[in-house]
């Protein structure tokens, strides 16, 4: 029945605009109009209907309704045309009636054919009670309307009918219709033939439906009373295809009746489903488009969000690529720019031999010492102190620098010419980059890296005051650092220190210890210490990367030296767990380490660093007395109140302070008591101006000047009376004023300009100026060695030690913050402290910067260590001597036979306390050290016994004989700390071996000279640049060179650079070349990374264990005998000469010649105390000497002993020296100058 209805709306010409208008009014609930019904009528849409006239259906209940509501269909339109023909007769006929120019008015205003228009309505009847009128031509009466449906005939336009007859009933769409006027006869002719014509197709299948269903129709078709209005006749008309004559039995009363009794609710009915049908239709499309929409949508936002995914995978795929392009490029030129700093390190290797700091004295090239330029060395030292100065070869006196100069000091500045432009100049930088001929020449030293970056970070590296953007890199071996050179710091920084690592590599190997660090109080820093004694300090992006670089670093802790286990755990703590968990704390209050190195070891685990001028370490102000022409360091008037900041030492000064604080009313920024900080980059500045590179931060800080005279560090009695009158200046020291002599003297000769002032602030007459030089020191002081051996004597006396602990509550500990800080007069501007600001709730970019700026100048206080106050260090208590043990020599309180009139040629005491002493024909015998301390009732006990559990003691000879060209000494042997291993040389082989004691055989020969190997010196490497066990070994030889060597603790043998252990060969990480005739003797100290050697009838040189060429020890007497070397923990060399008969010379670190001391006879053993304070030497005499290192003046002399002294050895705590006899005994002497 749908289907049909469907069909059937669809074949009476509803197109697509008809549709769109049905869907519109049933929406708004009218009903459904068909306009222009004239179309109904032509050959396609009755087509249409005679294909939907249903032929075969399975149910009969449905055949009837269909072809009721078709027949009624085609009645209506049959009949609506029969009208609408009738009205346009009539409408002629009247026309014609009317006069002339009437009639053509009426026909210009009505000229339009009647529209036929169908509207389906509702159906009302007639009353079916009246008889239909009769069918004939003079009885039609029709009515006026243009429209079929939309107007019911007036009575006025009715004629005449029969009494008892009722008019004839036209039905529609609104009702029955009553024709107005009757038709004649003549023209009935006429209308018949337009009927026939114009219902030819209608009429057709009209009559085609009655003849095909006149069974189904037959039951529609009935009159009132049941009688079937198809009969004989109207069949018969039917199958004449009379259209005329069926539309006119169509328009009688009867069929009117029939048709809306039943047709016309069949057709109702389906118009009404057909509605339903429409409504579902339409809901059905709405829905079906709405999903449609909604897909269509769906799919533009998936099509939208691939394509935006696609946009940003290929524009995060691109920056990849440019990103990786760039640090390709950036690594490309950082291994250009270090094979310029190879090709200069070459040559800075070359220029020295030529001068006469070599041993290649050309007078053609003789320049003096003082004309060359110095500069600071970076790395460090076990102590954490950096003693060394190297050549500045492209440095400056920057005499554009000088704000004001005289003209006598113009002209001397001009005559000062550099001889060494003598010289063939330094290579350019472009020279540098262009010559690759240096990485062909010198493969062996360049080492490049093929490895492909597995992680890339960006970061900041800071260097000193600098920061330098740029990318850190690493692969499986190296990490790299390449600084973005298009930053401004990057070229300032490479103008002003051409040493600084721009780009750098660095094996994961030689990483040695790893802190994490504060920059700007933002946890997201580190630093890095290296086995070559060197450090970088890289800042992160967040706290997580600095996490995933200590993950990628190996795993190292903060090193061995502080009791902490080394784990990357240890690495990511923060610096008050470090301090808890640290043994250092128990160490200084046993008094087993130095003031100095306790004070280091705060200012390492607070975050101060060496490499952040913001953040450097900071140490006290110890004397008050500048003034005096002597010191004594047992007066405890000379000291500083160590309990009271800085600024409270002068009690008018304070006064100001405590008003400040008091009456400081703003909202914003808290209460303090000091503007400026007693550690800012300034002040370390201020006062390192004479040393570089600090020199030219000066400058660069000061706008391209020095600044003014009177502002510079010129005096030290001047600095201190600065601290305590005027009311900015609150600095405390830095460390270097306890062991840097070079910061106090101009050795660059900088022209620093006049000062106004006097050496203690006083005016000078007008007209009157100091030239400001040297620093002008304390008249106890007679240079700056001795004020710096002063200074330190006095941070190491009982007075400083009994009272450094309240200056460590001041900075470190409870004191530094809150309450106690306010208690203290100790309040400092607020954003100089951790956690005073919230940086990640500053989200405007200028005002971070500022801020980061302002704490910069400011100054940073140190991280807080303590929450209560620190303990005080225990002084030494008085003990009492042991008791002697010979009659013949007092001070012998042990004594061993060890080889019947063999010498004993070496001692060692090892970590174990097992004292090993080799003999002249290669016997090594081990004897067991005991001491334990006396008391009042119970006498010290001492023994020394040989170690029977050792089955090569004095067994087993180390090796084949020593060559004949070798004399043998204590420069043939060595052994490690631990007494497990000894070192050889001498052989005929050109090796040195390497010897187990507990086997006495020999697990390892290492061979690399070309010559017999005549001398070996054994160093191990201590403090945050070393790894437990590691040491470096040097070896002198015949070929005139010395070898460099790298012992590890891990396998116990020479191993290659990166730390690998093979068995056929190894290489030596340096080769250190300047001598001309046999090395006969050589000493190595790893703690301070220096070699010193000396040749047959030649020099003593000192080199770095990177192999250049620092100095030449140039004694102040012409000795040329060099016959001994020994290093001093606090950097300096003990050089014994063989000359006439015998002297000593001592150096510093820096070849400067200390003190020198003619011996009467030459020294055959000397030794050198653990704190390096005291030597001790023995010879022919048979006599030891302890002297004062730093002046070489006699401390004690012992007595005479029964033989000759061959070989001597100090115990590390210097209570008792060991000495080996050329009889083949060894003595055991007690010492009393240690409790000094």
């Amino acid at each position: 029945m749908k289907q049909q209805s469907k069909t059937l709306l669809k074949s009476v010409g509803m197109t697509d605009t008809s549709l769109d208008k049905y869907v519109a009014g049933s929406l708004e609930n009218k009903l459904v109009s068909l306009k222009d019904c004239q179309l109904l009528l032509n050959t396609i849409n009755i087509n249409r209907i005679q294909r939907v006239i249903p032929r075969e259906l399975e149910s009969r209940s449905l055949l009837q309704p269909i072809l009721s509501s078709i027949f009624y269909f085609l009645s209506v339109l049959c009949v609506a045309k029969y009208k609408s023909i009738l009205d346009s007769v009539e409408k002629e006929r009247a026309d014609l009636s009317l006069p002339r120019r009437q009639r053509s008015s009426t026909s210009s205003n009505g000229s339009q054919s009647p529209q036929l228009s169908l509207e389906l309505g509702s159906l009302p009847l007639e009353d079916p009670s009246s008889p239909p009128p009769p069918l004939t031509p003079d009885t039609l009466r029709f009515s006026r309307s243009d429209s079929f449906g939309s107007s019911v005939a007036s009575a006025s336009d009715l004629k005449e009918v029969p009494p008892g007859e009722k008019p004839m009933q036209f039905f529609g769409a609104e009702g029955v219709l009553h024709p107005p006027t009757t038709v004649p006869l003549n023209q009935a002719v006429d209308v018949s033939e337009q009927v026939s014509v114009s219902l030819r197709l209608a009429g057709g299948c009209l009559c085609q439906v009655l003849v095909d269903h006149k069974s189904v129709l037959s039951k529609v078709l009935t009159t009132v009373d049941g009688r079937n209005l198809l009969s004989d006749a109207a069949l018969k008309l039917a199958e004449a295809n009379s259209t005329v004559e069926i539309t006119m039995l169509l328009c009688s009363q009867e069929w009117q009746t029939s048709l809306q009794k039943t047709a016309a609710k069949y057709f109702a009915s389906l118009i009404t489903e057909g509605r339903h049908i429409t409504h579902i239709s339409e809901s059905f499309i709405r829905t079906l488009a709405m999903n449609v929409s909604q897909s269509i949508k769906s799919n533009q936002e998936i099509s939208t969000n691939i394509f935006t995914k696609y946009e940003e995978g290929l524009s995060l795929f691109i920056s990849d690529i440019i990103k990786d392009t760039l640090v390709d490029r950036k690594m490309k030129k950082a291994e250009l720019l270090r094979h310029a700093q190879t090709a200069e390190a070459l040559w800075r290797k070359l220029s020295p031999m030529v001068d006469n700091c070599g041993s290649f004295d050309f007078t053609l090239f003789k320049i003096t010492r003082h004309s060359l330029l110095w500069r600071l060395d970076l790395k460090e030292d076990s102590h954490r102190r950096r003693l060394k100065t190297l050549p500045n070869h492209n440095g400056s006196t920057h005499s554009n620098a000088v704000r004001s100069n005289p003209e006598q000091l113009a002209m001397e500045d001009k005559s000062s010419f550099d001889p060494n432009l003598l010289l063939s100049p330094l290579p350019t930088d472009e020279d540098r980059l262009t010559d690759e001929r240096v990485g062909e020449e010198e493969g062996d030293i360049i080492v490049e890296n093929k490895e492909t970056p597995q992680v890339s970070l960006d970061c900041s590296m800071i260097f000193l005051s600098y920061v330098l953007p740029g990318t850190l890199s690493f692969t499986k071996q190296h990490f790299t650092f390449t600084a973005d050179d298009s930053s401004t710091e990057y070229n300032k920084v490479s103008q002003i220190c051409d040493y600084c690592p721009l780009s750098d590599q660095w094996l994961l190997a030689s990483v040695t210890a790893v802190f994490s660090r504060y920059y700007i109080h933002q946890f997201k820093a580190l630093e890095i210490f290296f086995n070559d004694k060197s450090s970088i300090f890289i800042v992160l992006k967040s706290p997580s990367d600095r996490k995933t670089v200590i993950n990628l670093l190996p795993k190292v802790g903060i090193g061995p030296n502080y009791g902490l286990p080394q784990t990357r755990s240890v690495s990511l703590s923060p610096p008050r767990q470090l301090f808890k968990r640290s043994d250092m704390t128990d160490k200084w209050i046993k008094s087993e380490i130095s003031n100095f190195d306790y004070l280091m070891f705060l200012n390492t685990v607070a975050g101060r660093s060496f490499n952040d001028l913001s953040q450097y370490p900071v140490f006290p102000w110890i004397l008050s007395d500048y003034k005096s022409k002597t010191i004594d360091l047992k007066d405890s008037a000379i000291y500083r109140d160590l309990s009271k900041p800085i600024g409270c030492l002068n009690p008018s000064r304070l006064d100001q302070y405590l008003e400040r604080y008091e009456m400081w009313e703003s909202d914003s920024i808290p209460s303090f008591h000091y503007g400026t900080h007693y550690s800012t980059m300034a002040f370390v500045v201020h006062w390192l101006v004479r040393v570089e590179p600090f020199t030219s931060i000066h400058i660069d800080l000061h706008d391209g000047f020095f600044d003014h005279g009177s502002r510079l560090f010129s005096s030290i009695a001047r600095a201190w009376n600065n601290c305590q009158v005027d009311s900015s200046d609150v600095k405390e020291l830095i460390p270097e004023l306890f062991y840097l002599p070079e910061m106090l003297q101009n050795n660059n000769k900088f022209v620093l300009g006049f000062d106004e002032h006097g050496e203690f602030g006083e005016e000078l007459p007008e007209g009157q100026l100091n030239v400001v030089n040297d620093v002008l020191l304390p008249p106890w002081a007679e240079n700056a060695e001795k004020f710096i051996e002063i200074h330190r004597q006095a941070l190491e006396s009982d007075y400083v030690s009994a009272n450094l602990h309240q200056w460590v509550d001041l900075i470190f500990g409870y004191k530094q913050n809150g309450p106690e800080a306010i208690k203290s007069t100790n309040v400092f501007y607020h954003i100089t402290y951790p956690g005073s600001v919230n940086w990640q709730a500053i989200t405007d970019e200028y005002q971070l910067k500022a801020l980061e700026q302002q704490v910069l100048q400011f100054g940073q206080t140190p991280h807080q260590l303590l929450l209560e106050p620190h303990l005080q260090k225990h002084l030494a208590i008085k003990e009492f001597p042991p008791q002697p043990k010979s009659k013949f020599n007092p001070a012998i309180v042990a004594e061993v036979n060890v080889s019947l009139d063999v010498p004993i040629g070496c001692l060692h005491l090892s970590s174990t306390h097992s004292l090993i002493a080799i003999t002249y024909n290669q016997l090594f015998g081990i004897y067991k050290w005991n001491y334990t301390q006396g008391t009042i009732s119970q006498p010290p006990q001492i023994s020394l016994e040989h170690d029977q559990s050792n089955t090569a003691s004095l067994k087993v000879r180390l090796g084949d004989p020593l060559d004949q060209s070798v004399s043998f000494s204590s420069s043939c042997f060595d052994v490690t700390p631990a007494g497990d291993y000894i070192l050889s040389c001498g052989f005929w082989d050109s090796s040195f071996k390497v010897f187990s004691t507990e086997t006495g055989l020999s697990v390892q020969s290492v061979f690399a000279h070309r010559g017999i190997v005549s001398c070996i010196s054994f160093s191990p490497e201590e403090g945050l640049h070393s790894l437990a066990g590691d040491a470096l070994v040097a070896t002198g030889s015949h070929d005139v060179t010395v070898l460099l060597w790298r012992w590890s603790g891990r396998y116990n043998r020479i191993v290659n650079q990166l730390g690998t252990s093979t068995q056929s060969s190894v290489n030596p990480i340096a080769i250190l070349n300047g001598h001309e005739k046999t090395i006969t003797c050589v000493a190595v100290s790893a703690s301070h990374g220096l070699v010193a050697s000396g040749a047959k009838h030649g020099c003593c040189l000192i080199h770095s264990t990177n192999g250049e060429l620092l100095h030449k020890l140039v004694p102040s007497n012409p000795w040329t005998h060099p016959h001994i070397i020994k290093s001093s923990p606090q950097g300096h060399f003990i050089v014994h000469y063989a000359d006439q008969k015998g002297c000593l010379a001592v150096f510093s670190c820096n070849g400067k010649q200390l003190c020198y001391k003619g011996l009467g006879e030459p020294a055959l053993a000397v030794s050198v105390s653990n704190d390096g304070q005291y030597l001790v030497i023995g010879g022919f005499s048979s006599r030891v000497y302890v002297l004062l290192l730093d002046s070489l003046s006699v401390v004690h002399a012992y007595d005479k002993n029964e033989s000759s002294i061959r070989s001597l050895h100090m115990s590390k705590d210097n209570r008792f020296i060991f000495i080996g006899h050329s009889s083949g005994v060894v003595s055991v002497f007690a010492t009393h100058f240690w409790r000094t």
